[in-house]
């Protein structure tokens, strides 16, 4: 009986799927699978059929192959097989389902695919960008900060699961490396529901203005409907971006919806700095899917004349964890930078926190 086993000390992962010739299967269907199915055929790899989660196999098929259960295919391929997998979830149920993979024979794989554009990470980019990745890594001196970005590197090479584990750091700590309540004016870049502005009403105590942006309709009416009566609420059914006008837009009432090349519709888009009533602002959190660079091109005066504390989504592309830290560098070199990302799968929720040298407070000593 044949059986398979993978060192990443020894190979890469798409080296070694392609030499020791394992059966591939992808785990999980939908918008996940096509990106992972893409990704594998851009390598010359093809999967030999598609299985998903207990309770969740109902007779359907994905891509010309039936779903099958993880005991289907542990039954199929007696010898092993990979697990490519292609769904998010909790860390907590991803640690839970993988382990049930392994029991079953199989050998999983968790691909580094960002949510936005057709670059999936691999040897041969990170290899092209190892400049761009040193000089990011520089940015960081905060120790935890250092660690986390060393762990998603490591992550990056390996696609295992075990070392996207230990690429974690609660973000709460950095709520204590500035003063919650020197927030009085915040700005909500994909403010969504209401959720995120929520959460900021919560931290800042003495927060009275919150300026939501939000392009989908569907969530631009829900976010209409929250209120709180200690903060007013201006809402804007617009994006962020480096200018005003109009993109293509693909909404759908989720977090998925985004700004790129569609036939759905459009939506407006704002540059912060073009909006007076910005002016002053002391938090700016951007998760825009996909857009955090123009977003960022859209308010670089303001943020140069208000030196708010900023929260920046730095993983819905495959560069965003080095070329994000190195644009807001080059914005305001006198900020600190750091990191944290929340225990999920695969490498989602990364934030980059950026904050003024004069507002740091409790900061590790730095050389």
């Amino acid at each position: 009986m044949k059986r398979y086993f993978y060192d990443p000390s020894v190979s890469a992962p798409l080296p070694f799927l392609k030499d020791s010739g394992i059966p591939i299967y992808l785990y999980g269907m939908g918008n996940g699978a096509e990106k992972a199915q893409t990704y594998l055929a851009r390598h010359g790899l093809a999967p030999a059929g598609v299985f998903a989660s207990d309770g969740y196999v109902r007779g359907q098929s994905f891509s010309g192959f039936p779903v099958r259960s993880l005991s289907a295919v542990a039954q199929k391929e007696p010898d092993g097989f990979a697990a490519v997998v292609a769904f998010g979830c909790s860390g907590e149920d991803a640690r839970r389902l993988f382990s049930r993979v392994r029991e079953s024979g199989g050998i999983v794989f968790l691909p580094d695919l960002p949510l936005f554009g057709e670059e999936g990470t691999d040897d041969t980019f990170l290899k092209e960008k190892e400049g761009e990745i040193s000089s990011a890594r520089s940015l960081f001196r905060d120790p935890d900060s250092l660690r986390l970005f060393d762990a998603l590197l490591r992550y990056k090479r390996t696609q295992t699961p075990e070392d996207l584990f230990r690429a974690v750091l609660p973000p709460d700590r950095l709520f204590s490396l500035f003063d919650p309540a020197s927030v009085r004016k915040a700005v909500d870049g994909g403010a969504y529901r209401g959720d995120t502005a929520a959460e900021m009403i919560a931290r800042f105590p003495a927060l009275s203005e919150i300026l939501c942006f939000e392009p989908d309709p569907a969530s631009f009416r829900r976010l209409e409907l929250f209120s709180d009566p200690r903060v007013r609420l201006r809402c804007y059914r617009a994006g962020l971006y480096s200018g005003n006008g109009e993109l293509p837009f693909s909404g759908g009432g989720n977090r998925g919806a985004h700004f790129g090349q569609t036939e759905k519709g459009a939506a407006r888009v704002l540059a912060l700095d073009s909006l007076p009533e910005a002016a002053g602002c002391d938090y700016l959190k951007l998760d825009v899917e996909g857009c955090e660079k123009e977003a960022l091109l859209g308010v670089k005066n303001r943020i140069r004349r208000d030196r708010p504390v900023l929260s920046l989504s730095v993983y819905h592309r495959a560069d965003d964890l080095f070329s994000l830290p190195l644009l807001l560098s080059g914005l305001c070199a006198d900020y600190r930078l750091f990191l944290s990302r929340a225990d999920v799968s695969p490498a989602w929720d990364i934030t980059l926190t950026a904050i003024p040298n004069e507002k740091l407070k409790g900061a590790p000593a730095h050389g």
